[in-house]
């Protein structure tokens, strides 16, 4: 585990404090994994260090996550259309190029 905390504190991700009086203190916990290979041999040992969303207040954040938000998705169908439409054009130019 200390490890862990070593490597969070390398690369800036967690900064140990001194929490203020009066401020209500987020519990979280270390999960621990067993990385493995096909056929079974330990790969590596993974720890990463979880706090329950439901204890996190929505003032803790800079972006309001209670909005609705977008996630924009492609289908395959489209990406295909747009690809060979660009294929065609380049190896049919119309009038003169720019390029």
């Amino acid at each position: 585990m200390q490890s862990e905390i070593n490597d969070h504190q390398a690369r800036s991700t967690i900064t140990p404090t001194v929490v203020p009086v009066g401020t209500k203190v987020i519990k979280t916990k270390f999960i621990f994994k067993i990385k493995e290979h096909a056929d079974g041999t330990i790969d590596k040992y993974k720890a990463r260090l979880v706090a329950p969303g439901f204890k996190q207040s929505p003032a803790d954040y800079e972006y309001d996550y209670t909005r609705e938000t977008f996630s924009p998705t492609l289908r395959y169908e489209l990406l295909r259309l747009v690809v060979a439409v660009c294929t065609y054009h380049i190896a049919h130019p119309v009038g003169p190029t720019c390029c």
